[in-house]
């Protein structure tokens, strides 16, 4: 991906000249100073966006003075985003199962909870809809937690832009305004069983992150025999 980041082969290729990193740490730092050189020279921090809560231990061991933030969504409207987006490995929907959605959020709320007890003075966790609904309040904690000022984040910031080899229509609401009807599209789109279904797996965690329950536990039984049977495909 190193092309998603305007680095190309040559530029790595010139930068490990002199002597090429005996471990991984100096690598990947390798990496980050070319892209920091090259784009923001004067910035203080780096930042990536990936998934890799479960290897925080070893994040930890790498970076000790690497901070973390963990940004949760309900794993209802989660579900609800991956049943819509297509990949485009398989041109399929990333999860049609509630089943599958639940358990797996459920782990990444497991996740979650130990990074945040390993570590508690360098996590951080942010609620999408409470970033959705005041924004402004949750950038200004987030820049508070990593030891920045408002003025420092707004003067070195660059607009977000899609790599093209992902296509024209992911993402087509980067740059626009926060859309707060998303937080709850969920409850309108998915079927009532999919929201016992997902709710039934996952209530604990949901409860605990403070999302409330919408599904009555005993008004869909009758439903639940039917569909069970119409999905029992995908389960896992």
């Amino acid at each position: 991906k190193f092309s998603d980041w305007g680095i190309d082969e040559a530029e790595i290729i010139e930068a490990i000249r002199g002597g090429f990193p005996i471990d991984v740490r100096g690598f990947i730092l390798l990496l980050c100073e070319i892209y920091k050189k090259k784009f923001f020279p004067e910035s203080q921090l780096f930042g990536i966006k990936k998934n890799y809560i479960s290897h925080y231990r070893l994040l930890n061991e790498i970076f000790p003075e690497s901070r973390f933030i963990t940004i949760i969504r309900d794993g209802r409207a989660v579900f609800n985003s991956k049943k819509k987006s297509i990949y485009s490995v398989t041109g399929r929907p990333f999860e049609t199962s509630p089943i599958r959605a639940a358990r797996a959020w459920v782990e990444e709320m497991k996740w979650t909870a130990k990074i945040m007890n390993y570590i508690p003075s360098l996590s951080f966790k942010i609620r999408y809809e409470d970033l959705v609904e005041e924004p402004e309040g949750c950038t200004r904690k987030t820049l508070s937690f990593l030891g920045l000022e408002d003025s420092e984040f707004c003067s070195s910031a660059r607009g977000y832009y899609v790599p093209g080899r992902y296509g024209k229509d992911l993402h087509k609401n980067v740059g626009d305004k926060p859309l707060t009807s998303r937080s709850t599209a969920w409850s309108e789109t998915l079927s009532n069983e999919e929201i016992y279904m997902f709710e039934r797996i996952a209530a604990d965690s949901l409860l605990t992150e403070g999302y409330d329950l919408v599904c009555p536990s005993d008004k869909l039984l009758m439903k639940l025999k039917f569909y069970f049977k119409s999905i029992s495909h995908i389960l896992p």
